[in-house]
C-alpha cells in the first residue's frame, strides 16, 4: 500500500492507456493512362525503343521513337524511325522510315475538321521551334496538304508559307487535294509562288494556273 500511495503521488495511473492510430487516408488516385504510351504498345512496330516527346502545344504532343535492329554504317549507326502526334485523346502516325513505311497495318493520324488544336499557329510554331524540326515540312505539313478534310483556312495557310521555304512536295499536295482544286484564294496564292533557283515551284504554279483558268468567272 505504501508503494501504491506513493505511485499515485506522482500522477501514474493503474490505466493502460490504447496505442496512437493516426486517421485513416483515402489511397490516391491510381495514375491516369498515358494515351501515347497505349497507343505505342498496340502498334505492330518490332523492338520499340522509348518514346522521345519532340514538342508539346497544349493538347497537342508530338513524339517519335526509333524502332528495328541497328543499321551499322561508316558514317554512323541508326535506327528506323516513327514520327506520330497526339491530339488529346486522338493518337496517330504522321510518317516513319525504314521498312514499315509503307505499311497497311499502322494507325496513321487521320485529320478531321474539328481537330482545330492541330491547325493552330501555336502548335505550328512549337513544332518549327522544337530540336527535330524537320517533322514540320518532312511530315506533319504534307499530313496536312494532302487531306481533304483539312478546313481550306488551314490549307490556304500552307501555301503562304510557301513563299519563304522551299517544298515543292507540299505544294504538289496541295495543287492535287480535291478542297484546293477549287478554291480560288488558295490556287491564287499557289499560281504566284516565287522563282527560286532552278524554279522548283514551275510545276505546281502550271497546274494552279490551269485550275484557276477552268473555275468558273468570280
Amino acid at each position: 500500500m505504501l508503494v501504491l500511495a506513493s505511485l499515485s503521488s506522482f500522477g501514474c495511473s493503474a490505466d493502460k492507456k490504447e496505442p496512437y492510430r493516426p486517421p485513416a487516408v483515402n489511397p490516391p488516385d491510381p495514375p491516369a493512362a498515358d494515351p501515347i504510351h497505349e497507343f505505342v504498345q498496340s502498334q505492330p512496330i518490332p523492338k520499340q525503343q522509348p518514346v522521345h516527346i519532340i514538342a508539346v502545344a497544349g493538347d497537342v504532343t508530338f513524339f517519335d521513337l526509333d524502332y528495328g535492329d541497328i543499321h551499322e554504317d561508316m558514317a554512323g549507326d541508326w535506327y528506323d524511325s516513327a514520327w506520330g502526334v497526339r491530339n488529346g485523346p486522338k493518337v496517330g502516325w504522321i510518317t516513319m522510315s525504314g521498312r514499315l513505311a509503307d505499311s497497311t497495318g499502322l494507325v496513321m493520324y487521320d485529320p478531321l475538321p474539328d481537330d482545330v488544336h492541330l491547325f493552330e499557329e501555336e502548335t505550328w510554331s512549337a513544332l518549327r521551334s522544337a530540336s527535330d524540326s524537320w517533322l514540320y515540312w518532312g511530315g506533319f505539313m504534307p499530313m496536312l496538304a494532302r487531306d481533304a478534310d483539312v478546313p481550306a483556312p488551314t490549307l490556304l495557310a500552307i501555301a503562304e508559307q510557301l513563299n519563304t521555304y522551299i517544298s515543292p512536295y507540299v505544294g504538289w499536295l496541295l495543287v492535287n487535294n480535291p478542297i484546293v482544286r477549287t478554291n480560288r484564294d488558295i490556287l491564287t496564292v499557289l499560281a504566284n509562288l516565287p522563282v527560286f533557283q532552278g524554279d522548283a515551284y514551275a510545276p505546281v504554279r502550271q497546274q494552279a494556273q490551269t485550275l484557276l483558268y477552268q473555275l468558273p468567272p468570280a
